[in-house]
């Protein structure tokens, strides 16, 4: 948790990145730049806003926590209380459990609205990703404990 006053300038730097890449996705997008490849506005809409997002969030986080210590250590308390993170491995597990009924059902559908064939393989191949992960972590952590 502990930040430099150095490394606020790099959260700056981010946020004017995302400035600039939404700026010129905008732009982009209203005045036709990117004829060619129609999905650049879009990646630099996104990108651009993400960037300026987190920057923002971080920026305002580290001036926050620099004004309120009492702040600083409930959220350093929160971060490393053993409660905090048993709740968070839980939810993230049924996050993970309901994604594995979702994406099929999502695939499904896909096939059934004829979605381009690559588009289906490529869910696919995500899907079979996320569980050959999960069987990896499963074995490593079986192992270790």
């Amino acid at each position: 948790m502990k930040k430099s006053k150095s490394n606020l300038w790099i959260y700056y730097g981010l946020t004017m990145i995302g400035i600039v890449l939404f700026a010129i996705g905008g732009a982009g997008l209203k005045l036709n730049w990117f004829e060619s490849i129609k999905a650049v506005p879009g990646i630099l809409i996104g990108i651009g806003a993400g960037s300026l997002g987190f920057g923002l969030g971080e920026i305002i986080k580290q001036k926050t926590i620099s004004n309120h210590p009492e702040t600083k250590k409930k959220i350093e308390i929160a971060q490393t209380d053993e409660r905090n993170l048993t709740i968070l491995s839980k939810s993230k597990t049924k996050a993970f459990d309901t994604m594995g009924y979702v994406y099929p059902v999502v695939m499904f559908i896909c096939i059934l609205l004829n979605v381009e064939f690559t588009i289906v393989l490529l869910l696919v191949s995500a899907y079979i990703l996320i569980y050959a992960v999960q069987i990896y972590y499963f074995n490593k952590y079986q192992k270790e404990m």
